[in-house]
């Protein structure tokens, strides 16, 4: 789906990541990553995570940067991500990313993961309510994950009978920061335009 930017994060990105195209050739970092992945994720993926057509095939993504107050002379920042395939549920999948820094060093990439409630409330015009944000824990495991080379951000996109939820996490400086999270109601098996109201403090 198309992302509603409806809640902004608060956070006023002065300098943008230049997206890179992903590599169609195999990137000779994918054995790097893929051990990684294997000791960080086993056990906690589906063991077809792990088969060859999976584990050695992830997506690739270059990212070339620049930091705020680097003026031209300033050479790009430059790091790889990777994304695996990790598991396959009844209606969506999960993902898990892991980062190659400019050092040379693999990292598995963990995101600010928001948490709330959202219930269904027939009085709000979304049909949902959402009780509050309650916080944020550190989650390694996407679900509905995707990258987007387009603007360097990292999705996450699940849904029930009731909404589709989704949260979104923009690249700033080497590191993922979440931006946005938010939930549309679904009627008739269609994906409303209206969001999930904040409850009343």
């Amino acid at each position: 789906m198309k992302h509603r930017l409806s809640i902004a994060s608060g956070l006023l990105l002065l300098t943008m990541a230049a997206p890179v195209m992903a590599q169609d050739a195999p990137d000779p970092d994918i054995a790097g990553a893929a051990a990684l992945f294997k000791v960080a994720f086993a056990g906690r993926c589906g063991d077809s995570a792990f088969l060859p057509d999976y584990l050695d095939n992830p997506s690739v993504f270059p990212i070339a940067w620049k930091n705020e107050g680097e003026d031209e002379k300033t050479p790009e920042h430059r790091m790889k991500v990777f994304q695996f395939f990790c598991d396959n549920f009844a209606h969506f999948g999960s993902a898990a990313f892991i980062q190659k820094a400019e050092d040379g060093t693999f990292s598995v990439i963990s995101l600010a993961w928001p948490y709330g409630r959202f219930v269904k409330d027939e009085n709000e015009e979304s049909g949902i309510r959402r009780t509050g944000m309650e916080g944020f824990a550190a989650q390694d495991i996407v679900l509905g994950g995707d990258f987007n080379r387009e603007d360097n951000t990292i999705s996450a996109n699940t849904w029930d009978r009731y909404a589709e939820y989704y949260s979104i996490w923009k690249f700033h400086e080497g590191s993922f920061l979440f931006s946005e999270s938010d939930a549309y109601r679904i009627e008739d098996g269609k994906l409303t335009e209206k969001p999930a109201e904040p409850a009343e403090e």
